[in-house]
């Protein structure tokens, strides 16, 4: 039988929380903890917790932002298999259920990502995010495998590099595999998109032993939080500054380099033209300057004398 830990760093979550916990309680498979770490909250996030005093594990810790409190929680786990979830999201009745079918049916799988929908202000009627997928991505990277909608991934790290499914509310992964990837690194726990930077490390760990289950099993939370298409630039060049982090580092494979390298350029160009579009003329001429000279096609060149042309506008009026 398998058995999950649920890990959950909260920081101010207070409006979310009871809502993400009563969902985790409602499994068809119940999980055998849920450990909440409390960011140094200033809200009413303790009070919350207290009145789930009897079922779930709560810390408090300094405020040390969100990696590290997921790590504080990741690591106070004891199950062999930890399941993830974000302060605001939550589960379908079947989500774990479906995790324990797809690792009993294929033993070798060390990490599993699942499809979800959204709710909330900013969210899309009927959209997943299957939906977001390029075109011909699932038979590209993955072979159908296990329970109806299941699929293994045939490269983790690639199927991730060119479509991101790592959304740390829809994940789950062994013990085990957390070691070998060396967990989460506390120096990068208040960084944007700090979470791409360990699934990165994550999918690398397990190979071709991840799964991707495109049932829909959670639901995403678009709120004024975390949901804004004028800070869309802001969070593409956060993802793109990861990749090269981990390029750096040597987290990454050389096998791998040209395809990363390729991936950052194309990635570079969309923050710019995110920024641009969003008329973040900072942004943009920050972004624009991090291209290759060789990348710099006359198009994006036009764009960038443009946004130099309005910042220095908006500057004289």
């Amino acid at each position: 039988m398998i058995h999950f830990s649920v890990a959950i760093p909260s920081y101010n979550s207070a409006d979310f929380l009871g809502e993400t916990l009563e969902s985790i309680l409602r499994q068809s498979v119940v999980p055998a903890e849920i450990v909440v770490v409390d960011d140094g909250s200033t809200d009413g996030t303790a009070a919350v917790l207290v009145s789930f005093a009897s079922r779930v594990t709560s810390i408090r810790i300094d405020n040390s932002g969100p990696g590290f409190a997921r790590k504080t929680a990741i690591e106070r786990c004891t199950s062999e298999w930890i399941a993830l979830c974000d302060s605001d999201d939550v589960w379908l009745a079947h989500h774990l259920e479906r995790k324990a079918l797809i690792i009993q049916n294929a033993p070798e799988t060390k990490l599993v990502f699942s499809n979800f929908d959204s709710f909330g202000p900013g969210a899309l009627d009927s959209h997943t995010l299957l939906d977001e997928a390029p075109p011909k991505w699932l038979d590209a990277h993955c072979v159908r495998n296990g329970p109806d909608a299941c699929y293994r991934l045939e490269d983790a790290f690639l199927g991730l590099l060119y479509f991101n499914i790592a959304y740390t509310s829809g994940m789950v992964f062994s013990r085990q595999l957390y070691t070998r990837s060396g967990g989460i690194r506390a120096h990068v726990s208040r960084w944007q998109a700090e979470d791409a930077e360990f699934t990165r490390r994550l999918a690398l760990a397990a190979g071709e032993h991840a799964a991707f289950d495109t049932a829909i099993t959670w639901r995403y939370r678009r709120h004024a939080k975390n949901y804004s298409t004028q800070h869309e630039h802001s969070n593409i060049e956060a993802g793109t500054r990861i990749l090269e982090y981990l390029l750096e580092n040597d987290d990454i494979p050389l096998h791998y380099d040209a395809e990363v390298l390729r991936e950052i350029i194309a990635r570079r160009r969309n923050s710019f033209m995110s920024a641009y579009w969003a008329g973040a003329d900072r942004d943009a001429l920050a972004i624009f300057r991090r291209l290759p000279l060789r990348q710099q096609s006359v198009g994006l060149i036009l764009r960038a004398c443009h946004s130099l042309l309005r910042r220095t506008l908006d500057h004289t009026s």
